[in-house]
């Protein structure tokens, strides 16, 4: 047997992000994830985008969230850093500045938890040094680089204000309104201008007064060597190294005042620019999740309910839709469909008692025996030698209940199997009835939208527009319907298997969204739950193979890499885009919700049963293993692996059509037989009727 771990790696819980649901619970927000660069809000929608993050510390997380979600419930539309509007004497970096103080004053006001996670998250991106500040005193930087500093980090860092300068500080700090905003930016930027136009009047009188100086000198130098200047004809040399070098000196001074960063004086940066925003939006791009090669994961959100209706066929539609192709319907010979019924209740019966002798034995082996306080009088003669004479009690432990929820592959590579893979079915169905699980039969395929209109897709949404879940047979049909749908569907096991067809256009072949079925399963799930109060639901996936790769709407159009990440009520699930890993990951979630998991494989060839194991395997499997599995396969029809591909249980079963017919032979014995061959060939036939049965009774097995 194949041993086999299946280590998908999950995204974090992501408590941190689920904040964001907290937060915009009272508010006319809608939140959107994807594949976005930066974050951005449409104001005219309401709508706030967030870009995938990759895994943070709770507090940088909670910073980001909380910092977005501060600007769309409180900054206008030209106040966001992205607006191309130009407002008279607000350099946009002054208003990104000025407009995060404000709306994180307001967002931590309303919501203190945050306060904590804003330190901790300012804290984290100073360390990653995304302010530029690494290696660079404090007091170099502009004003406004100066305020954006300690808005930021407040009591970590000694940010120094001149006396000049604190009304301007204090009036930033305390903005209220965007009004306050604009005049705080208008104010600190007429501000600049003036100490910029002081600065450069002291620059030059500076520098005519350094240039008149060395003009003397020179002239000095000049006049005290006229005349052997023009004898030896070295004036004009003298004079263009003269020159040189004070180009050179300019040129140095320059550089000199470059590598002192700038600040309010001296600076050859533009007054409109702070410095420290601009890097942190150059760095913005480092917080995304991304590959090696700078591409990020496809974002998908999960399957919604609005989308499961619409994916959803109910039998009445089915039956309906039957009705369109009843004149091609073949004839059922009511002697085969009666033996069928006969043979499947004997063998469901005697399943049925193994059933209970298994459930039986479940109660015993795990009961309980404990004293009752109470004296057993009967054991009073030993108290001399015997301290046990307490009276006791056994408890007898109660086998879980059970429901089932099965989905069939309608997809075209099933045409040669999918017959005696509904008989199979139709005995589960029988047995489930017999013992009293609850169940439910639906199949599922993709292709024609069988004439229904689905609602137009958003950016990151799941296109399951082509995605058909039909219901065939469940236990809470009444008694007519039951009969004719349980009829209805040996007739379609016959029609497959003499290539008659589908019995509507709604149960035709097509491929095989297995991903987005999973994902629908949950609302399956749920609404079955509400029917039957179980205890346990046994989710029963039945497929020849792996489902085609998600397919997302998006109206981002770029490279991504090979990773996907599914949003699913705040949680965020991390997972390859290959198919099957995909799969894993989604039955892995619906476990976690206590659900069991499993899957029937069909494998009709040696090389569907390789890719099979292949499929689930996350090792190599060596050829001598292949060969010890397939030889256990070859003997028993099956072999079944624990714990792999998201599946609690794994089933690869042999998918010829002798393998999965139902028929049974003829008990026939020699008439001179003994007593013993009799026995053995009675043994014989009873067990085979079990193990041409095999999707029952394996599944009797689990839930026993």
């Amino acid at each position: 047997m194949v041993e086999y771990t299946y280590q998908m790696e999950k995204h974090m819980a992501n408590q941190s992000k689920i904040i964001l649901a907290k937060l915009l619970a009272n508010e006319n927000i809608s939140v959107q994830y994807g594949n976005y660069q930066t974050a951005f809000f449409d104001v005219q929608n309401r709508v706030l985008g967030l870009p995938l993050w990759k895994q943070m510390g709770k507090g940088l997380t909670d910073l980001l969230i909380g910092h977005e979600v501060g600007h769309a419930l409180y900054t206008p539309a030209d106040g966001w850093h992205d607006s191309t509007t130009e407002i008279p004497g607000c350099p946009r970096s002054y208003i990104n500045v000025v407009e995060d103080i404000r709306i994180e004053k307001k967002i931590q006001s309303k919501y203190p938890g945050l306060v904590r996670s804003f330190k901790l998250g300012y804290k984290d991106l100073f360390d990653r040094n995304f302010f530029g500040t690494k290696d660079r005193e404090l007091s170099t930087y502009s004003l406004v680089d100066r305020i954006n500093v300690k808005a930021k980090l407040r009591d970590m860092v000694e940010v120094e204000f001149s006396s000049e300068e604190q009304p301007l500080v204090d009036m930033v700090f305390n903005v209220e309104t965007w009004e306050d905003v604009i005049n705080a930016c208008r104010a600190l930027h007429e501000y600049i201008k003036e100490q910029e136009k002081k600065n450069g009047s002291n620059s030059k009188d500076n520098q005519e007064n350094q240039h008149d100086d060395f003009s003397d000198e020179i002239s000095d130098s000049f006049m005290g060597s006229s005349k052997s200047s023009e004898e030896t004809g070295e004036q004009d040399e003298t004079s263009e190294n003269l020159e040189s070098g004070k180009k050179d000196k300019e040129v140095e001074n320059s550089s000199t005042e470059d590598s002192k960063g700038g600040g309010d004086v001296g600076s050859n940066k533009s007054p409109d620019t702070v410095e420290t925003d601009q890097e942190f939006r150059s760095k913005e791009n480092e917080l995304l999740e991304k590959d090696e090669l700078d591409r990020q994961p496809l974002y998908a959100r999960y399957i919604t309910r609005k989308q499961y209706n619409e994916m959803l066929f109910t039998y009445e539609e089915v039956k309906a839709s039957r009705e369109e192709r009843k004149s091609i319907h073949p004839y059922v010979i009511e002697e085969d469909y009666k033996s069928f019924l006969d043979e499947t209740k004997r063998t469901t019966g005697l399943m049925a008692k193994e059933f209970e002798m298994r459930k039986a034995a479940y109660r015993t082996i795990r009961a309980q025996t404990a004293r009752t306080g109470s004296i057993d009088v009967s054991k009073l003669y030993s108290y001399k030698y015997n301290d046990d004479i307490f009276a006791k009690v056994t408890n007898l432990a109660d086998a879980k209940s059970h429901g089932m929820i099965m989905l069939i592959d309608y997809s075209g590579s099933m045409d040669n199997i999918l017959g005696p893979t509904i008989k199979q079915t139709l005995n589960l169905a029988t047995f489930c009835k017999k013992v009293g699980i609850p169940y439910e039969i639906y199949g599922f395929t993709s292709g024609d939208s069988c004439g229904r209109n689905y609602s137009n897709l958003a950016n990151g949404e799941i296109d399951h527009q082509d995605c058909r879940i039909f219901s065939l047979l469940n236990s809470s049909m009444n008694k007519t319907t039951y009969e004719e749908a349980f009829k209805m569907l040996y007739i379609s096991s016959i029609s497959n298997s003499n290539y008659f067809g589908s019995l509507s256009r709604i149960e035709s072949f097509g491929g095989t969204p297995l991903n987005e079925v999973v994902m629908a399963s949950n609302y399956i799930i749920s609404s079955f739950l509400k029917k039957f109060p179980v205890q346990k639901v046994n989710l029963v996936l039945l497929t020849d193979g792996d489902g085609r790769p998600v397919r997302v709407h998006s109206t981002v159009f770029r490279k991504y890499s090979k990773n996907m990440i599914i949003e699913k009520n705040g949680k965020f699930l991390k997972t390859h885009r290959r198919s099957s890993k995909c799969t894993a990951l989604l039955l892995d979630d619906i476990k976690s919700n206590g659900v069991t998991t499993i899957g029937y494989r069909l494998a009709e060839r040696a090389y569907d049963f390789k890719g099979a194991i292949w499929g689930v395997s996350e090792n190599f499997v060596s050829d001598v293993e292949m060969k010890a599995v397939r030889k256990i396969f070859n003997k028993q029809k099956f072999v079944s692996i624990d714990g792999v591909g998201g599946y609690d249980r794994y089933f690869i079963v042999k998918a010829d059509k002798n393998s999965l017919d139902t028929d049974i032979e003829e008990f026939d014995i020699d008439e001179n037989a003994s007593k013993a061959q009799i026995a053995k060939a009675f043994k014989k036939h009873t067990n085979s009727k079990k193990g041409n049965r095999v999707l029952a009774t394996k599944f009797a097995e689990i839930v026993a």
